[in-house]
């Protein structure tokens, strides 16, 4: 998910009230849900994986790749997802085309929610194709700040980001972004979708897109996700069809070192073949440390000791 530009006022500028329509080069993820209540479905952080078919599933922590193939279909999925955060009394966002913010406007409730500070439009150029990592990140921490300190109780945002990652060039910092990002939702009260229209992007791209998001509406193999504690959880199937996204996957990953330890919480993980055991232990390698895999499967044990994987082992719940 991305947020805006670092032009004055910016779309993100959310500083007091009375906020109207604004026009914006950045951009931000479509999310949705009515009448939750965050108290008894999302406390400390809990967050929603896997495949999502609902976007009212999602709640203040959530991180979703929602694709779609009509602008008509992002605007329902993002219409819903906002008014959910309106009804958790987050500050919420829409960026989009200008037909997408004129469908949403026709909500007698919305226009009243932009027109109190409640809720921000953006325009954006759907042409623009240069993306700034570290721009977005201090975008999405500085509007979720603003609107804990305006009194909401959190920030939810929805955006069309597929012309940032058509752009061939943008793909790859563009998933480390998103890697970042979930760290920051995991913690803070920051949920998103982001949008990708499924014509514009090669298969491989939207499988890479899907890899890093913690929750989604389209299937993938597996997902790589913050959990609240600052570690690294992986959720899903590895398989010998999957060890190059695996490998794409963990390429943006900062993992959280501890004593020298990496730990991935594999607790979700359903199958995992020698081949992805090697890749991960790579992973560690490289970052001079000892991988601590977290999970249930203590068959696992005996794979590793058979691989020789000296700097790998596995650690129960």
């Amino acid at each position: 998910m991305s947020m805006g530009s670092t032009e004055a006022p910016g779309p993100c500028d959310v500083r007091g009230r009375g906020h109207s329509v604004c026009h914006a080069a950045g951009y931000l993820p479509a999310l949705c849900a009515e009448d939750h209540s965050p108290d008894t479905r999302y406390p400390g952080g809990m967050r929603t994986t896997g495949t999502v078919a609902d976007v009212r599933a999602l709640g203040p922590h959530d991180h979703a790749c929602w694709t779609f193939d009509e602008p008509a279909d992002f605007q329902v999925a993002a219409h819903a997802f906002l008014r959910g955060g309106l009804a958790m009394g987050e500050r919420v966002c829409l960026a989009g085309s200008e037909r997408d913010i004129e469908a949403w406007l026709t909500d007698g409730r919305v226009a009243r929610a932009v027109a109190d500070g409640a809720a921000i439009a953006n325009v954006v150029d759907q042409t623009r194709r240069s993306f700034d990592l570290v721009t977005q990140l201090d975008l999405c921490r500085a509007a979720t700040e603003v609107a804990l300190a305006d009194g909401y109780s959190g920030f939810r945002v929805a955006a069309d980001v597929t012309a940032v990652v058509r752009e061939p060039t943008n793909l790859a910092e563009f998933v480390r972004y998103e890697q970042l990002v979930d760290r920051y939702m995991a913690a803070e009260p920051f949920s998103a979708m982001c949008a990708f229209r499924r014509a514009d992007l090669p298969s491989t791209a939207l499988a890479r897109l899907a890899s890093v998001h913690p929750a989604g509406n389209s299937g993938a193999p597996f997902r790589i996700f913050a959990n609240p504690d600052g570690g690294t959880a992986i959720a899903g199937d590895l398989d010998m069809t999957t060890s190059d996204l695996l490998c794409a996957a963990l390429a943006g990953v900062e993992p959280l070192i501890v004593r020298g330890e990496l730990v991935l919480d594999a607790t979700r993980l359903a199958f995992i073949d020698h081949r992805s055991l090697l890749v991960l232990a790579r992973f560690a390698a490289t970052r001079g440390t000892t991988l601590v895999l977290r999970t249930r499967k203590p068959h696992l044990s005996r794979l590793i000791d058979l691989l020789e994987l000296r700097h790998v082992r596995v650690e129960g719940e």
